[in-house]
């Protein structure tokens, strides 16, 4: 059961790595960053080919979307910036 809200989960599981899924489903690993109070997750690094991959980019402010999370986390991301 996940929590209501998903700065809980994040803060809960901590994820420090998470996989970005390209255009043809390729996984690119990177690393997360969370800062409390605002909660905000950002991108501090990653494999050079997540550097422009769908627009994401090192430093980019992350948006989840909680309505499909999956065992392994994998769910839905897009940047803010």
């Amino acid at each position: 059961i996940l929590p209501d809200d998903l700065g809980e989960y994040l803060s809960d599981t901590m994820l420090d790595e998470i996989y970005i899924i390209g255009t043809i489903r390729e996984k690119h690993k990177c690393e997360l960053q969370y800062q409390m109070d605002p909660f905000v997750v950002s991108i501090i690094r990653g494999w050079r080919e997540v550097v422009a991959i769908n627009g994401f980019k090192v430093g980019d402010r992350l948006l989840f979307n909680t309505s499909n999370i999956y065992d392994d986390h994998t769910f839905y991301v897009r940047s803010l910036n």
